[in-house]
């Protein structure tokens, strides 16, 4: 059968609106900066001044009551004949299975080492037992993807079909050593059994297509907030968000700099996201009584930084990187500073402020976005994206439309109107 997610729709956004706060994923990992939460717990002894800023850190850090054990995020309880799984609660993936209106199960109790592996495979295993499902889309991680396409080939009398999702770090990964021949022998198989792989730029096809020869490029859906907008009373006092997720593509030291730099020039508070060890953090940043760096967030209290930043910042040194922050900054409604790569303007257009990687240059853009804080901007934004992603979807549809033809499994499939999205 054909599901069609539109009577899902309110359903999702109020269960990722619960689940969110429940769950650790690549937002929502509570900070653990020794330094930072010091820093914080001077604002109750009236040591520092108090701002809207020391009760949303607070929240950030306080741990959270219910089950953190948790090895399961679902957003819905659909049909059982398809699924999309991740070993990572992923804002694309959690997009993606929305708006294709399929359950999304990921994986989070750890978010590296061996055991990671260890418990990821068997909670797959677990899932693919319990749901058997026919139609299996997942956000590639090398051992998931192994084991999807495993029990792909022993059902050989019940067709299944696996669609893989694959950012650009997983497929340009690879071992070294001994174990380095053996690693790229499986990925390449896992791939080849792959019924399609879906990236994110075209920049990422020729690394696609080294895999498996069924590639599709669908950029980021424009992602739904669980906030509303505009921000709230309690968000008056605004800031500068650089959004980070201590990535090696993001160029720390270069952020360092401009943040010192706006702190002397821009009367806002400046947040950077993301845990770093403070002994990597210069020590004019960690003495500022301006610059705050809450870590990884829970995912409610990161859309409140959204929602309430003056300038939301994304920058990375990956020419093919599509940053998560960037869409999310515009579902927000928040003017955006992105790195000046070729990519970028062409998945973005011209709405955002682009800049060279020079502190200076950064530090004058966002003054600039902060002051003219542009409707006009952000709507030119929105409407190149949306127009862009309906492009993207249709031909994507296609290729689904094409598996369901060539393999008898009928593949959860909807055309989407994307100005509905934001």
């Amino acid at each position: 059968m054909i599901f069609d997610a539109s009577s899902q729709h309110v359903c999702l956004r109020r269960r990722r609106a619960r689940l969110c706060g429940r769950s650790r994923g690549s937002h929502e990992t509570v900070a653990s900066d020794s330094i930072h939460q010091r820093e914080l717990s001077d604002y109750g002894r009236g040591e520092r001044e108090p701002s809207y800023l020391s009760i949303q850190y607070q929240n950030a850090l306080t741990p959270r009551t219910g089950n953190l054990r948790t090895q399961d995020i679902r957003m819905s309880t659909g049909s059982r004949g398809a699924v999309f799984f991740s070993w990572h609660d992923h804002p694309r993936s959690r997009s993606l299975a929305s708006t294709l209106g399929v359950p999304f199960h990921a994986y989070v109790r750890r978010r590296s080492g061996l055991l990671r592996h260890v418990e990821g495979t068997f909670w797959t295993l677990w899932r693919l037992w319990q749901l058997r499902p026919e139609v299996i889309f997942l956000q590639n991680s090398y051992l998931l993807l192994l084991v999807c396409v495993v029990y792909k080939a022993i059902r050989p009398t019940r067709r299944t079909v696996v669609v893989v999702d694959a950012h650009n770090k997983s497929l340009k990964r690879a071992l070294k050593g001994p174990l380095a021949v053996p690693f790229w022998r499986a990925k390449v198989w896992s791939f080849r059994r792959a019924d399609l792989v879906v990236v994110s730029n075209p920049l990422l096809v020729p690394f696609a297509q080294m895999l498996c020869s069924r590639v599709s490029v669908l950029r980021d859906p424009p992602p739904q907030l669980a906030l509303p907008r505009p921000p709230g009373p309690a968000d008056k006092r605004q800031h500068v968000l650089f959004v980070c997720s201590s990535e090696a593509d993001e160029p720390r030291s270069l952020i360092w700099e401009t943040a010192l730099r706006l702190e002397a020039t821009l009367f806002l508070d400046i947040l950077i996201t993301g845990t770093i060890a403070s002994k990597h953090v210069p020590d004019p940043v960690r003495r500022s009584r301006r610059i705050f760096r809450p870590g990884f967030v829970p995912r409610e209290q990161y859309e409140q930084l959204l929602c309430s930043a003056a300038v939301v910042v994304v920058l990375t040194s990956d020419a093919d990187c599509l940053p998560c922050g960037a869409y999310e900054a515009i579902a927000a409604g928040r003017p955006i500073v992105l790195s000046d790569t070729a990519l970028l303007r062409e998945t973005f257009g011209e709405g955002p402020y682009f800049v060279a990687h020079d502190a200076s240059t950064i530090a004058a853009a966002i003054e600039r976005a902060a002051r003219e804080a542009s409707q006009e901007r952000l709507l030119q934004t929105r409407a190149y994206l949306t127009s862009e992603f309906e492009r993207e979807w249709g031909q994507f549809y296609g290729e689904l439309e094409r598996l369901k033809s060539k393999t008898g499994v009928s593949i959860v499939a909807r055309r989407v109107n994307a100005h509905l999205l934001l």
